[in-house]
């Protein structure tokens, strides 16, 4: 987490906070791998934003260029 949290400029207590809340809107899951937290994103989970409308993660994702799949 104090990766992400440094390379957004943001504190590491605030990158959790962000994490939580992706979690409980059933953007991000969270497993185990060892003594690791592993995090999947779900791409096909729509957004739903007024700016970008419904589509999913993985069209999102793809016009930024992050989209890895």
């Amino acid at each position: 987490m104090n990766e992400i949290a440094d390379a957004s400029g943001i504190t590491e207590r605030y990158a959790y906070g962000l994490l939580s809340d992706l979690q409980k809107a059933g953007y991000v899951s969270r497993g185990r791998n060892g003594r690791r937290n592993q995090y999947e994103l779900a791409p096909d989970l729509e957004l739903g934003d007024p700016v970008i409308g419904r589509l999913p993660l993985r069209k999102v994702l793809a016009l930024i260029g992050a989209d890895r799949s």
